[in-house]
């Protein structure tokens, strides 16, 4: 647990964190300027999942006759695109609605599936190392404190490296779900986010993410 005096900053990265997490793009967007008459078959396809995925996420909780009525689909649509976003695990079926309006069927309800994509920060210090990690949702899945001094060194890559290795497995997170380690560093980075380019509160003004990202097993930015 953090100290209570190191909440503020924890929570402040974990936003930014969160924005990183959320910025993901699991589909294809497409140029809201184009013209209808531009829009391939493919592209309307793509933009319906997207759509789809979009709503049900903000829903939390909705059904195939309400996706379709907000979104001005037909049924059999929503339903073919449903089936590929829970191909991917995006989504899951999540129960029946409690009763409905006209007193018939229960309606299936369907729900993101919160834990298909995990994100995990690193905010690296002067004396000690943070780590959370995060649903799609913004969940606070797991986080930990690792004290050690920083210093340019493999040996120290290495020890971050291993101790984010360990803090994944050790909190059951799939390989595939995680979208990827954010690390965070006190100085100026590149415009590409690669490398510190303005570094002295570290000392570490030319330190390049590959640095930490040979010792780890996931995508570093």
């Amino acid at each position: 647990i953090f100290p209570e005096k190191c909440l503020p900053r924890i929570s402040c990265f974990f936003f930014f964190v969160m924005l990183s997490l959320r910025s993901e793009n699991h589909f294809v967007k497409y140029d809201r300027k184009m013209t209808m008459d531009k829009i391939t078959a493919s592209e309307i396809k793509k933009t319906n999942r997207n759509n789809i995925y979009n709503t049900i996420y903000k829903l939390h909780h909705t059904s195939k006759q309400q996706l379709a009525n907000l979104l001005g689909l037909s049924l059999p649509t929503i339903t073919h695109n449903l089936k590929e976003l829970e191909s991917l695990d995006l989504i899951k079926k999540d129960g029946f609605s409690s009763s409905t309006a006209s007193g018939g069927r229960k309606a299936q309800v369907i729900s993101c599936n919160r834990k298909a994509r995990i994100s995990v920060g690193v905010e690296v210090l002067k004396e000690s190392v943070f780590i959370v990690a995060s649903d799609l949702y913004g969940t606070l899945l797991g986080q930990d404190k690792l004290v050690l001094p920083f210093e340019c060194s493999k040996l120290y890559y290495c020890a971050i490296g291993n101790w984010i290795n360990s803090f994944i497995s050790e909190h059951s997170i799939p390989r595939e779900s995680v979208l990827g380690i954010n690390i965070a560093i006190q100085g100026l980075v590149s415009a590409d986010h690669r490398r510190v380019v303005y570094g002295k509160i570290l000392d570490c003004t030319g330190l390049a993410v590959e640095e930490f990202s040979s010792f780890i097993k996931y995508p570093c930015m």
